[in-house]
């Protein structure tokens, strides 16, 4: 008789268990993530693109850190319950310490703002006086080059 030959692969149920529980602590930080792009679109407000850009890299994100989970903890074997138990960690973040995380850090967005606001605007005075400095000078020079090009008319 020939013994069965079990895969490496195969995990028992208690190592399946203790994976599906990682993947559920995998949402908690997957949670802080989405909160860090939420405070900084209190903090900053974003173009329409910019919004839509960080929508897009935040599963990007995610999927990194499972991949990553994956291959760290599960031997690079991808499961459908991982998927399933970051996203069940990530409502139960969301729906307790989200709420709490989310609370404290618009008070300091609220904090933070007007110091930010005010920087805001002296960048922006400084970049304007800036571009007027280099436009102007562009004029000029641009003005002086055309006259240069053009000969002079001496008087009838």
């Amino acid at each position: 008789m020939m013994a069965q030959v079990i895969p490496e692969t195969f995990l028992s149920p208690e190592q399946q268990l203790a994976l599906f529980g990682g993947s559920c602590l995998l949402g908690i930080p997957c949670g802080l993530l989405f909160d860090v792009f939420r405070l900084l679109r209190r903090l900053i407000p974003h173009h329409p693109a910019a919004v839509a850009a960080e929508d897009m890299l935040t599963p990007v994100l995610w999927g990194i850190l499972l991949t990553g989970y994956t291959t760290a903890f599960a031997k690079g074997d991808f499961r459908l319950y991982y998927v399933i138990g970051m996203l069940t960690g990530f409502v139960l973040y969301e729906c307790t310490l989200g709420r709490l995380v989310l609370c404290i850090g618009t008070a300091f967005c609220a904090v933070v703002r007007a110091p930010l606001r005010i920087l805001g605007w002296g960048f922006r005075s400084f970049c304007r006086k800036v571009l007027c400095i280099f436009v102007g000078t562009s004029k000029k020079t641009k003005r002086e080059q055309k006259n240069a090009q053009n000969p002079l008319h001496s008087p009838p």
